[in-house]
Protein backbone atom coordinates (compact mmCIF):
# COMPACT_ATOMS: atom_id res chain seq x y z
CA UNK A 1 0.00 0.00 0.00
CA UNK A 2 1.35 3.45 -0.95
CA UNK A 3 2.03 6.02 1.78
CA UNK A 4 -0.77 8.20 0.40
CA UNK A 5 -3.27 5.35 0.70
CA UNK A 6 -2.04 4.43 4.17
CA UNK A 7 -3.33 7.65 5.70
CA UNK A 8 -6.87 6.68 4.68
CA UNK A 9 -6.57 3.31 6.40
CA UNK A 10 -7.77 3.38 10.05
CA UNK A 11 -5.27 0.62 10.85
CA UNK A 12 -2.45 3.05 10.02
CA UNK A 13 -3.64 5.57 12.64
CA UNK A 14 -4.28 2.81 15.15
CA UNK A 15 -0.68 1.67 14.70
CA UNK A 16 0.62 5.27 14.97
CA UNK A 17 -1.25 5.75 18.24
CA UNK A 18 0.09 2.45 19.59
CA UNK A 19 3.63 3.52 18.69
CA UNK A 20 3.13 6.86 20.44
CA UNK A 21 2.14 4.96 23.59
CA UNK A 22 5.10 2.61 23.27
CA UNK A 23 7.51 5.53 22.83
CA UNK A 24 5.97 7.47 25.72
CA UNK A 25 7.92 7.56 28.99
CA UNK A 26 4.58 7.67 30.84
CA UNK A 27 2.60 4.46 30.66
CA UNK A 28 -1.02 3.76 31.49
CA UNK A 29 -1.69 0.02 31.52
CA UNK A 30 -3.62 -2.53 33.50
CA UNK A 31 -0.29 -3.43 35.11
CA UNK A 32 0.15 0.11 36.49
CA UNK A 33 -3.54 0.67 37.21
CA UNK A 34 -3.32 0.27 41.00
CA UNK A 35 -0.29 2.58 41.16
CA UNK A 36 -2.24 5.21 39.27
CA UNK A 37 -5.23 4.82 41.58
CA UNK A 38 -2.95 5.34 44.56
CA UNK A 39 -1.46 8.40 42.89
CA UNK A 40 -4.80 10.01 42.02
CA UNK A 41 -6.19 9.31 45.48
CA UNK A 42 -3.12 10.86 47.12
CA UNK A 43 -3.25 14.10 45.09
CA UNK A 44 -7.01 14.67 45.06
CA UNK A 45 -6.59 17.94 46.97
CA UNK A 46 -3.92 19.21 44.53
CA UNK A 47 -6.10 18.17 41.60
CA UNK A 48 -9.09 19.96 43.11
CA UNK A 49 -7.05 23.15 43.40
CA UNK A 50 -5.88 22.91 39.78
CA UNK A 51 -9.33 22.26 38.35
CA UNK A 52 -10.66 25.37 40.06
CA UNK A 53 -8.67 27.32 37.46
CA UNK A 54 -10.21 25.25 34.64
CA UNK A 55 -13.83 26.07 35.47
CA UNK A 56 -14.07 28.72 32.77
CA UNK A 57 -12.59 26.33 30.19
CA UNK A 58 -15.09 23.67 31.24
CA UNK A 59 -17.97 26.15 31.03
CA UNK A 60 -16.94 27.16 27.50
CA UNK A 61 -16.62 23.52 26.47
CA UNK A 62 -20.07 22.63 27.77
CA UNK A 63 -21.52 25.75 26.12
CA UNK A 64 -20.08 24.55 22.81
CA UNK A 65 -21.58 21.09 23.25
CA UNK A 66 -24.97 22.64 24.00
CA UNK A 67 -24.76 24.95 20.98
CA UNK A 68 -23.87 21.98 18.76
CA UNK A 69 -26.87 20.02 20.13
CA UNK A 70 -24.62 17.38 21.69
CA UNK A 71 -26.12 17.82 25.14
CA UNK A 72 -29.86 18.18 25.73
CA UNK A 73 -32.15 18.32 28.75
CA UNK A 74 -33.35 14.72 28.45
CA UNK A 75 -29.88 13.18 27.98
CA UNK A 76 -28.22 10.47 30.03
CA UNK A 77 -24.47 11.17 30.04
CA UNK A 78 -21.50 9.02 31.03
CA UNK A 79 -18.41 10.99 32.14
CA UNK A 80 -15.36 8.68 32.10
CA UNK A 81 -12.49 9.65 34.39
CA UNK A 82 -14.62 12.37 35.93
CA UNK A 83 -12.18 13.30 38.71
CA UNK A 84 -13.56 15.91 41.08
CA UNK A 85 -16.23 16.98 38.59
CA UNK A 86 -14.66 19.69 36.41
CA UNK A 87 -16.98 18.78 33.53
CA UNK A 88 -19.43 16.54 35.37
CA UNK A 89 -21.07 19.35 37.32
CA UNK A 90 -21.65 21.88 34.49
CA UNK A 91 -22.95 19.05 32.29
CA UNK A 92 -25.29 17.85 35.06
CA UNK A 93 -26.92 21.30 35.18
CA UNK A 94 -28.06 20.88 31.58
CA UNK A 95 -29.04 17.22 31.24
CA UNK A 96 -31.36 14.67 32.86
CA UNK A 97 -28.69 12.54 34.53
CA UNK A 98 -24.90 12.07 34.63
CA UNK A 99 -23.09 8.85 35.49
CA UNK A 100 -19.71 9.88 36.92
CA UNK A 101 -17.10 7.15 36.61
CA UNK A 102 -13.63 7.14 38.16
CA UNK A 103 -11.37 4.51 39.69
CA UNK A 104 -10.01 6.91 42.35
CA UNK A 105 -12.31 6.95 45.37
CA UNK A 106 -10.89 10.15 46.86
CA UNK A 107 -11.57 12.00 43.60
CA UNK A 108 -15.18 10.84 43.75
CA UNK A 109 -15.50 11.86 47.41
CA UNK A 110 -14.53 15.39 46.41
CA UNK A 111 -16.96 15.26 43.51
CA UNK A 112 -19.76 14.28 45.89
CA UNK A 113 -18.87 17.19 48.16
CA UNK A 114 -18.69 19.63 45.23
CA UNK A 115 -22.06 18.42 43.92
CA UNK A 116 -23.65 18.84 47.34
CA UNK A 117 -22.32 22.39 47.66
CA UNK A 118 -23.75 23.15 44.21
CA UNK A 119 -27.10 21.45 45.02
CA UNK A 120 -26.64 18.99 42.14
CA UNK A 121 -28.48 15.71 42.72
CA UNK A 122 -28.87 14.10 39.28
CA UNK A 123 -25.65 12.08 39.61
CA UNK A 124 -24.82 8.42 39.88
CA UNK A 125 -21.31 7.80 41.21
CA UNK A 126 -19.45 4.79 39.78
CA UNK A 127 -16.19 3.88 41.52
CA UNK A 128 -14.85 1.55 38.86
CA UNK A 129 -12.07 1.22 36.30
CA UNK A 130 -13.01 1.88 32.68
CA UNK A 131 -11.08 -1.30 31.82
CA UNK A 132 -13.79 -3.32 33.59
CA UNK A 133 -16.85 -1.56 32.16
CA UNK A 134 -19.03 -3.18 29.50
CA UNK A 135 -21.62 -0.66 28.33
CA UNK A 136 -23.50 -0.88 25.05
CA UNK A 137 -25.69 1.93 23.76
CA UNK A 138 -26.80 3.00 27.22
CA UNK A 139 -26.02 6.73 27.06
CA UNK A 140 -26.97 9.63 24.82
CA UNK A 141 -23.51 11.11 25.27
CA UNK A 142 -20.28 9.50 26.41
CA UNK A 143 -17.80 12.15 27.49
CA UNK A 144 -14.18 12.12 28.61
CA UNK A 145 -11.41 14.66 29.11
CA UNK A 146 -7.75 13.59 29.26
CA UNK A 147 -8.64 10.20 30.71
CA UNK A 148 -5.52 7.97 30.87
CA UNK A 149 -7.60 4.83 30.27
CA UNK A 150 -8.65 6.04 26.82
CA UNK A 151 -5.53 6.48 24.75
CA UNK A 152 -5.79 3.95 21.94
CA UNK A 153 -8.31 3.00 19.28
CA UNK A 154 -9.67 -0.01 21.18
CA UNK A 155 -10.64 2.08 24.22
CA UNK A 156 -11.94 4.86 21.96
CA UNK A 157 -14.25 2.44 20.14
CA UNK A 158 -15.34 1.04 23.50
CA UNK A 159 -16.57 4.57 24.27
CA UNK A 160 -18.29 4.63 20.90
CA UNK A 161 -20.15 1.39 21.66
CA UNK A 162 -21.34 2.76 25.01
CA UNK A 163 -23.15 5.63 23.31
CA UNK A 164 -26.41 5.56 21.38
CA UNK A 165 -25.89 9.07 19.97
CA UNK A 166 -22.78 11.13 20.70
CA UNK A 167 -19.18 10.80 21.80
CA UNK A 168 -17.05 13.72 23.05
CA UNK A 169 -13.32 13.14 23.48
CA UNK A 170 -11.47 16.15 24.91
CA UNK A 171 -7.72 16.00 24.44
CA UNK A 172 -4.62 18.09 23.75
CA UNK A 173 -3.07 19.86 20.80
CA UNK A 174 0.50 21.04 21.36
CA UNK A 175 0.10 22.09 24.97
CA UNK A 176 3.12 23.21 26.97
CA UNK A 177 3.50 24.64 30.46
CA UNK A 178 6.07 25.01 33.21
CA UNK A 179 4.93 21.88 35.03
CA UNK A 180 5.74 19.68 32.05
CA UNK A 181 9.22 21.20 32.07
CA UNK A 182 9.57 20.39 35.78
CA UNK A 183 8.60 16.79 35.08
CA UNK A 184 11.11 16.50 32.24
CA UNK A 185 13.96 17.96 34.30
CA UNK A 186 13.24 15.70 37.27
CA UNK A 187 12.96 12.66 35.01
CA UNK A 188 16.51 13.21 33.75
CA UNK A 189 17.83 13.78 37.28
CA UNK A 190 16.23 10.60 38.63
CA UNK A 191 16.71 8.21 35.69
CA UNK A 192 19.78 9.65 33.98
CA UNK A 193 17.86 9.53 30.69
CA UNK A 194 16.05 12.17 28.64
CA UNK A 195 12.30 12.31 29.11
CA UNK A 196 11.64 11.53 25.46
CA UNK A 197 8.57 12.30 23.40
CA UNK A 198 5.16 12.33 25.06
CA UNK A 199 2.39 12.60 22.47
CA UNK A 200 -0.08 9.94 23.52
CA UNK A 201 -2.89 12.46 24.04
CA UNK A 202 -2.41 14.39 20.80
CA UNK A 203 -5.64 14.85 18.84
CA UNK A 204 -3.96 13.74 15.60
CA UNK A 205 -4.48 10.05 16.43
CA UNK A 206 -8.15 9.81 17.46
CA UNK A 207 -9.32 12.34 14.89
CA UNK A 208 -7.59 10.74 11.91
CA UNK A 209 -8.53 7.23 13.02
CA UNK A 210 -12.22 8.16 13.24
CA UNK A 211 -12.09 10.05 9.94
CA UNK A 212 -10.41 7.13 8.16
CA UNK A 213 -13.04 4.83 9.66
CA UNK A 214 -15.77 6.91 8.03
CA UNK A 215 -17.26 8.29 11.24
CA UNK A 216 -16.75 11.94 10.19
CA UNK A 217 -15.77 13.49 13.55
CA UNK A 218 -16.28 17.19 14.18
CA UNK A 219 -13.14 18.94 15.46
CA UNK A 220 -13.22 22.13 17.54
CA UNK A 221 -10.47 23.99 19.39
CA UNK A 222 -10.75 26.05 22.56
CA UNK A 223 -7.93 28.20 23.93
CA UNK A 224 -7.92 29.37 27.52
CA UNK A 225 -5.34 31.44 29.44
CA UNK A 226 -5.10 32.07 33.17
CA UNK A 227 -2.71 32.78 36.03
CA UNK A 228 -2.18 29.68 38.12
CA UNK A 229 -0.92 29.59 41.68
CA UNK A 230 0.11 26.54 43.69
CA UNK A 231 2.22 26.05 46.79
CA UNK A 232 5.74 24.69 46.44
CA UNK A 233 4.88 22.15 49.13
CA UNK A 234 1.98 20.68 47.12
CA UNK A 235 4.11 20.47 43.97
CA UNK A 236 6.81 18.60 45.88
CA UNK A 237 4.26 16.07 47.15
CA UNK A 238 2.66 15.63 43.72
CA UNK A 239 5.97 14.99 41.95
CA UNK A 240 7.24 12.67 44.65
CA UNK A 241 4.20 10.47 44.22
CA UNK A 242 4.29 10.68 40.44
CA UNK A 243 7.85 9.38 40.18
CA UNK A 244 7.11 6.51 42.54
CA UNK A 245 4.98 5.05 39.72
CA UNK A 246 7.64 4.99 37.04
CA UNK A 247 11.10 4.66 38.50
CA UNK A 248 12.99 1.99 40.37
CA UNK A 249 14.68 4.73 42.38
CA UNK A 250 14.24 4.34 46.13
CA UNK A 251 11.66 6.56 47.78
CA UNK A 252 14.16 8.57 49.84
CA UNK A 253 16.15 9.57 46.76
CA UNK A 254 12.97 10.60 44.96
CA UNK A 255 11.92 12.76 47.92
CA UNK A 256 15.31 14.47 48.27
CA UNK A 257 15.78 15.03 44.50
CA UNK A 258 12.30 16.47 43.99
CA UNK A 259 12.49 18.70 47.08
CA UNK A 260 15.96 20.01 46.20
CA UNK A 261 15.05 20.79 42.58
CA UNK A 262 11.73 22.52 43.22
CA UNK A 263 12.93 24.56 46.22
CA UNK A 264 15.97 25.79 44.27
CA UNK A 265 13.93 26.65 41.19
CA UNK A 266 11.16 28.43 43.08
CA UNK A 267 12.50 30.56 45.92
CA UNK A 268 9.10 31.65 47.20
CA UNK A 269 6.56 29.37 48.87
CA UNK A 270 4.12 29.93 45.96
CA UNK A 271 4.57 29.05 42.30
CA UNK A 272 2.78 31.61 40.15
CA UNK A 273 2.74 31.12 36.40
CA UNK A 274 0.78 31.92 33.25
CA UNK A 275 -0.90 28.89 31.71
CA UNK A 276 -2.20 28.76 28.15
CA UNK A 277 -4.31 25.70 27.42
CA UNK A 278 -5.46 24.66 23.98
CA UNK A 279 -7.79 21.69 23.90
CA UNK A 280 -9.29 19.79 20.99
Amino acid sequence: MSKCNQIFDPRFWSQCWDEANTDSPITFTKATEKKWQTYWNSISDVYQDRTAFDKELARRTVNLLETEGIIKQDFKVLDIGCGTGTYTLPIAKRVFHVYALDSAKEMLNRLIQNASEDSIKNLTIINQSWYRCRYKGEFDLVFTSFCPAIRDTASLMKMHRASRQYLCYVTSCQEADIFKQIRQDLWERLTGKPFGIYRSFDVIYPFNFLYAKGLMPSLKYITHSYTYEVSVEKQIIQHERFFEIFTDVDRQRIKSTVKDYIEKRFKDSIIKTEIKRRIA
